[in-house]
């Protein structure tokens, strides 16, 4: 997303799902099309084999694998951030290893925060 995209800043978190997926949110400042983050998504998805499994039984291969909403239209952004940052990790069989959230560089630094 850096790359084609030119996303600068942006603060990430993953989490497992119930199901035992692996399930992303990103906060950004870069308007992205939803389709195109969708398409990247799917492209990394199928190297996995899962975009295979998901059109042997839907017949496509157009995974909606992503869920984007603008952030104008989410009416408490910081409820909402601090909501996914602060979520307490479901017990499922499967546990994330590694960092489970993370931000871009320019955000580490103390001469962003005002």
């Amino acid at each position: 997303m850096r790359r084609k995209h030119r996303l600068r800043s942006y603060v990430w978190r993953a989490e497992v799902q119930q199901n035992g997926n692996l399930h992303f949110h990103v906060i950004s400042d870069t308007y992205i099309r939803y389709d195109h983050i969708r398409a990247d998504w799917n492209s990394c998805l199928r190297d996995t084999g899962l975009i295979d499994k998901f059109k042997a039984k839907h017949g496509h291969a157009d995974a909606n694998s992503t869920d984007v909403h603008a952030v104008y239209k989410i009416k408490d952004l910081t409820a909402y951030f601090t909501k996914y940052m602060s979520k307490k990790s479901k017990k499922t069989d499967r546990n994330i290893e590694g960092k489970i959230w993370d931000c871009s560089a320019n955000l580490k630094t103390k001469e962003n925060v005002s």
